[in-house]
């Protein structure tokens, strides 16, 4: 198998539960890394959170941050997609003054919160970033020229998610496509734009066979990557849709999963 590039999401992937990166997992992908693969953390996390697990690895990556919408190698935006702001309120009026949920907001390098709760706290904790507490109507205004944000997310019990999922199915909500990235979370990003497409923008940018690519995800949110890489593998804690359509099922990330099929497939 040629392998130009591996992808590989972060939480619940390459990450333990506990958010630790294990040393086999570290020492898997520093080892393609070393042979002249390019190594893309795939996120639904925002550009600190994701340099954070680089730094971590101790080597370049190129960062896809904001499930998908915003790609950076080193410091440098190679491609961004936006919501627009009419979405962004139409979303805050719809969902989070409805159900009394703080709306997350991200733009570029910045997390905005509408209020703090249980789950922003430990977000905070596990990316080491604080969000800035903003109005929606003052974001609405400041942004009423410019771009939206890339993504849109809420953090809420699995129950209150799947109710909100259901009616903006149900509401058939045109400028969105949605994916849970974890039973607690709801991602909201530009229509069309995903970790799939990111893959392929990947695959231009750095003129790559899209058939030379090995992508790892567990979550809603992975299954376009995973389909659209030459070689996708869930992780064995991936959720049944994901399993369904992924090329190889891997170990757990409990169990090293990553660095388990990297030395299996990028010898």
């Amino acid at each position: 198998m040629i392998t130009e590039l591996i992808c590989v999401d972060i939480d619940g992937t390459l990450l333990k539960t506990n958010k630790e990166l294990s040393d086999n997992n570290k020492t898997a992908l520093k080892r393609a890394y070393d042979k002249g693969i390019k190594i893309a953390l795939v996120s639904g996390r925002m550009p600190s959170g994701v340099s954070l697990i680089e730094e971590k690895l101790g080597f370049p990556c190129i960062k896809v941050c904001h499930a998908g919408t915003y790609i950076m190698d080193d410091d440098k935006c190679l491609s961004a997609s936006y919501l627009s702001t009419e979405v962004l309120k139409k979303i805050y009026n719809m969902y989070s003054l409805k159900f009394n949920l703080p709306l997350w907001i991200f733009k570029d390098l910045k997390w905005y919160v509408t209020d703090i709760d249980e789950f922003i706290r430990k977000e905070t904790v596990d990316i080491q970033t604080d969000p800035i507490l903003k109005d929606v109507n003052d974001l609405y205004k400041e942004w009423e020229n410019d771009n939206g944000p890339n993504k849109l997310l809420f953090a809420a019990k699995p129950e209150i998610i799947q109710t909100i999922i259901d009616d903006m199915k149900e509401k058939n909500i045109q400028e969105i496509d949605i994916a849970r990235s974890a039973d607690h979370f709801l991602e909201i990003f530009p229509k069309g734009i995903n970790k799939g497409t990111a893959l392929h923008r990947l695959c231009e940018i750095y003129s790559i066979d899209p058939q030379n690519t090995i992508a790892f995800g567990d979550h809603e949110l992975d299954i376009p990557l995973i389909q659209e890489a030459g070689f996708g593998i869930a992780m064995g804690n991936s959720v049944e849709k994901l399993k369904e359509v992924a090329d190889y099922i891997t170990l757990t990330n409990e169990e090293d999963g990553v660095a388990y099929a990297v030395n299996k497939f990028c010898q």
